[in-house]
């Protein structure tokens, strides 16, 4: 599922947007650049503004499809990890209007890094956004690590919670420091397309958007959630005080995604 994290700072039109992705990481942004560039989109940068792009209003659908394929790949994006092309009708909507496509996730290396080794691994920036958060507590902490051992499937030994956790925290400083940088100075919106535990206001990047000086009414924060038919009508109580706005799909049949995890940890 795909979830969006967004805060508005700036009205006008797509060409203010900025669209960072979690399936790529922030380590691609040049090699995006570049993409732009030999599809003849890149635009001059304005005085006193961002790196803007052209919209291609007029490609035909052959050419917009090729178009997000060579972003995608320029993006490094694990096309069987994150089922290209789950995410491509996004792609081909930006290049469309002319919303600029960055990537947003830690590079994965620093990622498991952080996992194994915990807060030494840390770089100075992520360390500073994750104390800017004052206010993650005990609680939170145990929240943090139940999703984390929910989400694998309750195969990770406890000891490993605590860096697990830190690795995700970690990430969605990445993807805060990626949207607030790429909005530059709140004169463009950026969305944030990732999954629905990044983008929590209890855990997510929208704490590290807090830490980071935004303010609350700046931040809208968007779920997509998987639940049976019949009862689409009645919600699981507790979402709405992480998400601002959840809207609910039918469920998808897919393996289950517990199977062979075992042999992966």
């Amino acid at each position: 599922l795909v979830a969006w994290a967004s805060f508005f700072s700036a009205r006008g039109d797509a060409r203010a947007t900025v669209v960072a992705f979690e399936p790529m990481n922030r380590s691609r942004n040049a090699f995006l650049i570049e993409a732009y560039r030999s599809l003849g989109l890149l635009a001059e940068s304005q005085a006193g503004r961002g790196l803007t792009v052209r919209a291609a209003p007029h490609w035909n659908e052959a050419a917009l499809s090729t178009a997000a394929d060579q972003m995608a790949e320029a993006g490094g994006l694990d096309h069987r990890g994150w089922a290209w092309p789950m995410h491509k009708p996004i792609f081909v909507a930006c290049l469309r209007v002319g919303a600029r496509i960055i990537g947003a996730n830690l590079d994965a290396n620093e990622a498991r890094d952080i996992a194994r080794r915990g807060a030494s691994a840390l770089a100075p920036d992520l360390q500073r956004t994750l104390d800017a958060d004052r206010g993650w507590s005990a609680s939170e902490q145990r929240a943090a690590e139940t999703e984390i051992d929910h989400g694998h499937c309750g195969l990770l030994p406890p000891a490993r919670w605590p860096s697990m956790v830190l690795a995700q925290r970690a990430r969605d400083a990445a993807m805060a420091q990626v949207m607030v940088q790429a909005s530059d100075r709140r004169r463009q919106r950026v969305v944030l397309i990732a999954g629905n535990g990044h983008v929590r206001r209890d855990l997510g990047v929208p704490r590290s958007l807090l830490a980071l000086g935004l303010r609350p009414r700046d931040l809208h924060s968007v779920a997509y959630r998987e639940t049976p038919a019949q009862s689409m009508a009645q919600p699981e109580p507790g979402v709405g005080d992480r998400f601002d706005q959840v809207i609910y799909t039918t469920a998808v049949d897919r393996a289950d995604p517990c199977k062979g995890l075992a042999g992966r940890l």
